[in-house]
């Protein structure tokens, strides 16, 4: 019997358009959309499941469609299947994992352009058959690259991947960079063209120096589209034309979409050399040099000071004036994390960097307008996606999408908008980046995939397999970050009246075995976030109850995610090209049976005369073999299943803080990503207070840590 995910419909849309529309989770169903209304389980098939969700009035209107078999409409809240092998895996990822309900092993939440590509078998590197000669194994490795450069002052695409003699992309937290260097020429005429090869020249006249043909035109903010190494897919074409077709743009798989800091040439008199390096960042740069500065349209309207000559058709003018529904947006907090990212993204599309025309290829595909919560008509019309904001997309992990922004500061911005958006995605408990997907830029907001859920459902599909003959170096250590006992202090924003209040509402939490072991460290976090439930209630006691047990699933939450750092490994690995692995996801480096996290990615290719080399260095963090993530595997000393995530009994933290704090019962505590063990030893551990001193059993277990401690995970 085949597995179906259950997909929740976020927002009001037709058959067509879920089927057809970008990063479509349905696109194997493009075109056979009955197919995908008979897909059926417990007796009840998709066009059952869309048909229960109208009300009287749509029954009536769309019935007649329904007797036979076909619904167009499709309502918010709708619940489809979808199967597994009709799932474009990639598409599963970036959005956040609740886009899918819990259904049978498999919950996406990562970035569902790269999943689909991990999901499909001929997104592999183009390379021939390892040979074994003896006791070595040699390898045919494609080491072609293409780079494409819209140059403004020419208004084209050129195509510099026959000028390359070096270039490196590093993709980590902040923004991503790129650098290259270039082979000089005077002119395109210069280029002489053999079949697939280029042979070109540039001639130096000692008296008189003139700039090369890519330093006179390259300039900031030019949009750079890089692919490494040839894959299997059809997708990934290349081009050998100089100048490139706008109508190529789109469909491409790029590794990294980008914009032109600064092009230097040097030129050396006795050796008669030319170098030309460009080099640049990827879109993130748009948010690092911005500043969070917004004007409501309040405050300028009728004013003849704030702004010289205003005009409502100017793009910084949109870009930089708050109108409708939003004039207010920043000088109150409570904002959902989606709604506060949507707007500043909404402003910065009025300014587009290139053309509108540049992206005409993507045609449907290009980003619209963010419509967030209460935006009335005026907002809508008075902004507009402008230039490279036409292929830049978000997405928001459903796990926070209930977040509301309780930290004042947001209501005072200062410094760059990454810093703005970084007070609204706390690191303690949100991530936010981008990355290049496919074709397409897209930024990303979801909670931190570090839970057992979380990685467990990761490790059952096809992930990047780093194997033997592909590790060029490895250099590994113990994770040397541990914390030994925790403290969170959330931003009271309506139920506090002094200064110490959270002291009085989240003790501390520490574990003595974990300092007698390693010593004292200690975690302390602002909670940023305020549960939209706690903002409703019957009594000022329900809504403070409410407000602690969000507080509570939060501090739980950062001990889960933190209790195994010590038994874990990090370090950096250096292969053989490999353009498939992405930052923040994980990677299975077969020789040593762990599953690691990608921090970062750096790509590299070098050319001199006949030679080429092309790495991919991986920095790596949260190393767990992996039958002890599956937990999977019974222990010789102990008849039980271990895994990563026993080390300390989270649930119990969890349920003595509420049945202690509040008068909610423990029950009332929401399905968690948590698993409690199963045995604890009758530890010491406290949970300490100001006012009181609350013992609790829920040190660490002891079989676990001695384990992990003895590294019997190895044996």
């Amino acid at each position: 019997m085949s597995k179906n995910y259950k997909y929740i419909i976020q927002e009001d849309t037709t058959l067509t358009d879920l089927i057809n529309g970008e990063l479509s989770l349905f696109k194997n169903y493009s075109n056979d959309g009955f197919s995908l209304l008979r897909v059926s389980q417990d007796d009840k098939s998709n066009l059952d499941r869309i048909w229960d969700a109208y009300n009287a009035v749509e029954r009536k209107t769309y019935g007649s469609n329904y007797t036979f078999g076909v619904l167009s409409f499709i309502k918010n809240g709708t619940e489809l299947l979808l199967p597994e092998g009709k799932a474009p895996l990639e598409l599963v990822a970036i959005g956040g994992k609740n886009i899918f309900l819990k259904q049978d092993d498999f919950v996406g939440f990562w970035s569902k352009e790269y999943i689909k590509l991990l999901d499909d078998p001929k997104y592999v590197k183009l390379q021939g058959i390892a040979t074994k000669l003896g006791a070595s194994t040699s390898q045919i490795i494609n080491n072609s690259i293409s780079v494409w450069v819209y140059v403004r002052s020419l208004d084209s695409i050129i195509n510099l991947s026959s000028f390359v003699n070096f270039l490196r992309t590093e993709s980590g937290a902040g923004a991503s960079s790129f650098s290259m260097g270039l082979n000089p020429i005077k002119s395109p005429e210069d280029i002489l063209q053999f079949g697939q090869d280029s042979v070109f020249y540039h001639n130096i006249n000692e008296e008189q120096y003139t700039p090369s043909y890519f330093h006179k035109h390259i300039q900031q903010n030019d949009v750079v589209f890089i692919k490494f190494e040839r894959l299997g897919l059809k997708a990934d074409e290349r081009i050998d034309d100089f100048i490139i077709s706008r109508d190529k743009l789109a469909g491409q798989i790029y590794d990294f979409i980008g914009l032109v800091d600064t092009c230097s040439e040097s030129f050396s008199s006795p050796e008669t050399d030319i170098s030309i390096n460009v080099s640049g960042r990827d879109l993130m740069k748009l948010f690092i040099e911005d500043g969070s500065y917004f004007y409501p349209q309040l405050f300028v309207e009728g004013s003849d000071k704030l702004f010289f000559n205003p005009q409502d058709t100017s793009r910084w003018f949109k870009r930089s004036l708050i109108y409708g529904t939003f004039d207010y947006i920043y000088f109150y907090t409570m904002q959902s994390i989606r709604d506060n990212l949507g707007f500043i993204i909404n402003q910065l599309s009025n300014l587009g960097v290139v053309d509108n025309d540049l992206f005409s290829s993507y045609s449907d595909k290009k980003k619209e307008i963010i419509n967030i919560t209460g935006a009335n008509q005026d907002y809508l019309e008075w902004n507009e996606v402008n230039g490279i904001w036409q292929i830049v997309d978000l997405l928001v992990d459903e796990n926070i999408s209930d977040r509301r922004v309780a930290n004042g500061q947001i209501s005072r911005p200062d410094g760059t908008l990454l810093e703005q958006i970084n007070k609204i995605c706390d690191d303690s408990f949100v991530e936010f980046f981008g990355d290049t997907y496919s074709d397409k830029y897209v930024l990303i907001a979801r909670q931190k995939p570090f839970t057992k859920k979380a990685v467990q459902d990761y490790i059952k599909n096809d992930i990047i397999e780093i194997e033997s003959k592909d590790i060029l170096s490895i250099d590994l250590q113990w994770e040397e970050e541990y914390y030994t006992w925790y403290q969170i202090f959330p931003k009271d924003m309506f139920f506090g009246n002094d200064t110490n209040v959270s002291l009085g509402y989240i003790p501390i939490v520490y574990f003595p075995t974990i300092a007698d072991t390693f010593g004292n460290h200690r975690l302390i976090l602002s909670d940023n976030y305020l549960s939209n439930q706690s903002l409703v209630g019957d009594t000022e006691g329900k809504n403070r109850d409410l407000f602690k047990e969000a507080v509570i699933n939060d501090f739980s939450f950062v001990i889960d995610i933190n209790q195994m750092l010590p038994f874990t490994r990090r370090g950096r690995i250096v292969t053989n090209g490999d353009r498939r692995i992405k930052k923040n996801t994980y990677i299975r480096v077969v020789p040593t049976g762990e599953i690691y996290y990608v921090d970062s990615v750096g790509n590299t290719f070098s050319a001199n005369n006949k030679d080429m080399d092309r790495e991919t260095t991986i920095d790596v963090s949260r190393g767990m073999v992996e039958k002890f993530i599956k937990g999977d595997v019974i222990c010789k000393e102990n008849p039980k299943k271990y895994t990563y995530w026993d080390v300390v009994d989270v649930r119990r933290i969890q349920t003595t803080l509420i049945s202690k704090l509040t008068q909610l019962s423990a029950t009332s505590v929401k399905d968690t990503p948590i698993i409690p063990i199963t045995n604890n030893t009758d530890g010491a551990a406290s949970v300490v207070n100001l006012k009181n001193v609350t013992r609790a059993n829920f040190d660490v277990n002891e079989d676990v840590f001695n384990f992990f401690l003895n590294r019997k995970q190895f044996e």
